[in-house]
């Protein structure tokens, strides 16, 4: 009888010991949990956080073209407006405005954490975007200008008539691989042209058919308010990238040393000669770029680790 009461005794505190033990694990599994739900809404907020301060600083390298002071303006009120709680903001543009330093920074509130003591930590971010010239550029149009002195907001008239005249700039059609200049007006060139390549030009061409491809392609803006010079989507389709070329001395070919970006406004032709009007502009592209690329006004951005 005693043996068996000890038995029972034994069983039932085997089972006290194991309700104890799962109690336990039961325990130790919730807490880990909410330590890791901690940590990963601490990571998603760091890695949100960061691509904030990365959309802030590409769209100020956008407005830096214009003006440095309006740029860092821009970005401090977008700042506050994408970022909650923000608490800490620096904004560092380079003298040479070739680069933007964002610092962002905010509290973050932990859910499970504070019931051990640990209630809230602050969450950083140091985000450096660096502004170079277009080195390479797939979908440029076919009209290669020369290497001129190029001014921003004048005027300008692109054109391969032999007479000159004020605000003229030479330009060639590029003889491309799909051999149809109205088609890489419309399109762009589709294979990717980068800066030292050789370029070939048209000897002659169909002046309508060019004309009737440019009004064809300025007649896709269909923005309101009708994009000008001044105001425009970043999308119109009246801005071009064009190629800058330069006669090479060392074998006598035509080159292309940089890109720049051009809005047009008109196009008329004259006794077969195209004459296109517009002007230079100053704004970002994605692209490739590089330090050492020459600045026609077109450049693209990249982080700097």
């Amino acid at each position: 009888m005693q043996a068996k009461l000890k038995f029972e005794r034994n069983k039932i505190g085997s089972r006290g010991s194991s309700s104890l033990i799962i109690v336990c694990v039961t325990m130790i599994i919730i807490l880990s949990s909410a330590v890791a739900t901690d940590i990963i809404y601490g990571a998603i907020s760091r890695y949100c956080l960061k691509m904030n301060a990365e959309y802030v600083a590409t769209e100020g390298a956008k407005a830096l073209v214009k003006s440095r002071s309006e740029a860092v303006e821009y970005m401090r009120k977008l700042s506050v407006s994408k970022v909650n709680d923000l608490n800490s903001l620096e904004i560092n543009v380079s003298e040479n405005d070739r680069q933007i330093n964002v610092i962002m920074g905010k509290p973050f509130k932990y859910i499970f954490l504070r019931l051990i003591g640990i209630s809230a930590t602050q969450l950083r971010t140091n985000i450096v975007l660096k502004i170079s010239g277009i080195s390479e550029y797939k979908g440029v149009r076919p009209l290669a200008i020369e290497r001129n002195k190029i001014t921003f907001g004048d005027k300008k008239i692109l054109t391969d008539a032999s007479e000159k005249f004020q605000n003229y700039i030479k330009t060639q059609f590029i003889l491309s691989k799909s051999d149809s200049s109205d088609a890489d007006i419309l399109y762009g060139i589709r294979e990717k042209l980068k800066v030292g390549d050789r370029v070939d030009f048209i000897k002659s061409y169909d002046s309508n058919k060019i004309k009737k491809s440019i009004d064809e392609l300025t007649a896709k803006c269909k923005h309101k308010p009708v994009c000008s010079y001044l105001q425009y989507n970043e999308n119109c389709s009246k801005i071009i990238i064009v190629p800058v070329v330069n006669r090479s001395n060392e074998d006598n070919e035509w080159k292309i040393i940089g890109f720049a970006g051009f809005f047009i406004e008109n196009c008329e032709t004259v006794d077969g000669k195209i004459y296109i009007t517009g002007r230079f502009l100053k704004f970002t592209v994605n692209g490739t770029i590089d330090d050492s690329a020459l600045d026609f006004g077109l450049s693209g951005t990249s982080l700097i680790p």
